[in-house]
């Protein structure tokens, strides 16, 4: 992927848009872009997404978290959307149920003691 730095450190919304659209119209879509965020409120993880940003570091939601403060969306998907992804996703799931119990495969654990990691 790609790491795309020197952003969010008190630049104009409009700056760093235009930034993130340029670098977003140079990298390859087929990696994820990783943008780091000083604070990174709502407004900014936003813009970051919209242009193309698949990955936010960001500290609000833990300072949001810490100060006592819960975020909650409200947003209704429009039903011809919904009915979209459903399709996608039975399309998308055909062919991996196992057609017996012997093909599932077994869950792995992993125990953690000490700094000794195993999986079991």
């Amino acid at each position: 992927g790609f790491w795309i730095g020197g952003l969010g450190y008190g630049e104009d919304l409009s700056i760093r848009g235009r930034v993130l659209e340029a670098v977003g119209n140079a990298l390859p879509t087929k990696r994820p872009r990783f943008l780091p965020l000083k604070k990174g409120s709502p407004v900014e993880v936003l813009q970051a997404v919209l242009l193309g940003v698949d990955v936010v570091e960001v500290t609000f939601p833990t300072q949001m978290a810490t100060s006592g403060y819960a975020l909650t969306f409200e947003w209704e998907m429009p039903k011809e959307e919904l009915e979209k992804d459903k399709e996608v996703a039975e399309e998308g799931l055909k062919g991996l149920e196992p057609e017996t119990a012997s093909d599932t495969k077994g869950v792995r654990h992993l125990n953690v003691r000490d700094a000794e990691c195993r999986e079991n």
